[in-house]
């Protein structure tokens, strides 16, 4: 089961998204290409992927370097 986010609550300036919402957005396009069969175990590798990205914790460790980032203080997330 696919779990569709309202993206709109992810904008952070109000016109832009971030890196992780933006590779999300990317993996969900990626994954729905992916129709062979032989693909359905990268199918399910990504989903993985995406539900990480789409939890509450993952979340609020990318508002929390975002934060702390802005600061000017040492990441806590390094950006790769």
């Amino acid at each position: 089961m696919v779990c569709r986010l309202n993206y709109s609550s992810f904008f952070d300036s109000g016109s832009e998204l971030s890196d992780a919402q933006r590779a999300l957005l990317l993996l969900e396009e990626y994954r729905a290409k992916l129709q062979h069969a032989e693909d359905r175990q990268l199918r399910h590798s990504i989903q993985r992927v995406i539900d990480i990205f789409q939890s509450n914790l993952f979340q609020a460790l990318i508002g929390l370097q975002e934060r702390v980032g802005h600061l000017g203080i040492l990441q806590i997330l390094p950006l790769v």
